[in-house]
């Protein structure tokens, strides 16, 4: 949900707005979800491994 939020932000900023501000403020919070979406499958990994 975060990242889909960010991602329709990011696109209206950039293409409706063209606002510099509105850009960056939802870069960072994008980056933050895709590390802990990476994080998340990374340890769903290790973890179906240990159980089969």
């Amino acid at each position: 949900m975060s990242m889909s939020g960010s991602l329709l932000l990011l696109s209206y900023f950039v293409f409706g707005k063209n606002d510099s501000v509105g850009i960056l403020s939802n870069l960072f919070p994008l980056a933050v979800a895709l590390y802990n979406l990476s994080l998340d499958f990374k340890s769903g990994q290790k973890t179906d491994s240990v159980k089969g």
